[in-house]
């Protein structure tokens, strides 16, 4: 019984030692979750669009809402061990058709209120600008402040 209480501290730093393949936890930023809207460039146009919301769930998915009809669904998921970190996502028209589709392949960042999201079909962009007629796009968000 002493012996194996003495040498129970040696095992278990020699097991957690020889873990092979763990990864460290990745770096916590701040949180996609909640509620954004898209940062548009100018007033909307009067009988213009209803104002997109589109929400992070803790589940990864993704709810698009204009307050018109019923939300529209989609999905996305993060991968913050990259620098910058990735997300893959599929709005509800994509999520809609998954055998012809694929999902847009991104990079994002939070600075504050603001999320910033560069993103392509097939290819993942490496930095936050869209050239023109590359296919890449830029796309801006402002966190949706509860009353």
């Amino acid at each position: 019984m002493r012996v194996a209480l003495w040498l129970s501290p040696f095992l278990l730093a020699s097991v957690a030692g020889a873990a092979p393949g763990l990864k460290p936890a990745p770096p916590k930023g701040p949180s996609l979750v909640g509620d954004w809207e898209p940062v548009r460039d100018g007033a909307a146009p009067p009988g213009g669009p209803a104002r997109l919301v589109i929400t992070y769930t803790t589940d990864g998915k993704l709810k698009y809402d204009q307050g018109r009809r019923e939300p529209e669904w989609g999905w996305y998921k993060l991968d913050a061990t990259n620098d910058p970190p990735w997300i893959d996502y599929a709005t509800p028209a994509v999520a809609a058709h998954p055998d012809t589709r694929k999902p847009y392949l991104g990079i994002y960042r939070v600075d504050g209120d603001i999320l910033t999201i560069c993103c392509a079909e097939g290819s993942r962009p490496t930095e936050f600008a869209a050239p023109a007629g590359s296919g890449v796009m830029l796309m801006r968000y402002r966190r949706v402040k509860k009353d």
